[in-house]
């Protein structure tokens, strides 16, 4: 298996995705032994999010002020990356990656994740990501605890 590689349900370290902010499926090395269609790498720039970004490194800043590293998977392409939109976060809490999905209308915490949303320790929660938008403004919304999602002004 290539260097810096995750597949399935593993996802980079946060040292890792402090290094390397964005990553991408790595779907030309399927056949590669260890390696499948979940597999990720880091994108080949670092820079920004751009329109072939399919996952981002973010913090979370939760109603208690804990910050956690975060990973926001994207949306699938647009012609305009500013136009995508987060649909999952996964959060890591120390100990382990724990997760909300956009359902559409609401985010939703994954069953696993330990927490729960009436919790005010965590809601509302605020999401940054560590880089801009190819355009310069900034990737940054609020989750409620009804799952509401306000994007923040850049």
């Amino acid at each position: 298996m290539q260097k810096l590689r995750y597949t399935g349900p593993c996802l980079p370290p946060p040292e890792v995705l402090a290094e390397f902010p964005n990553w991408v499926f790595a779907v030309d090395e399927e056949d590669v032994e260890g390696q499948d269609e979940t597999t990720i790498r880091p994108e080949s720039q670092q820079l920004y999010i751009s329109a072939e970004t399919e996952f981002t490194a973010a913090d979370v800043t939760l109603a208690s002020g804990a910050v956690h590293p975060t990973i926001i998977t994207m949306e699938d392409k647009k012609p305009q990356a500013e136009e995508r939109k987060p649909q999952a976060l996964d959060v890591w809490n120390g100990n382990g990656w724990w997760g909300m999905v956009n359902c559409g209308e609401s985010w939703r915490v994954s069953e696993d994740w330990g927490a729960r949303s009436d919790d005010p320790k965590v809601f509302p929660l605020r999401v940054d990501a560590r880089l801009k938008w190819s355009n310069g403004s900034r990737l940054s919304f609020t989750i409620h605890s009804d799952g509401s999602m306000k994007e923040s002004s850049n």
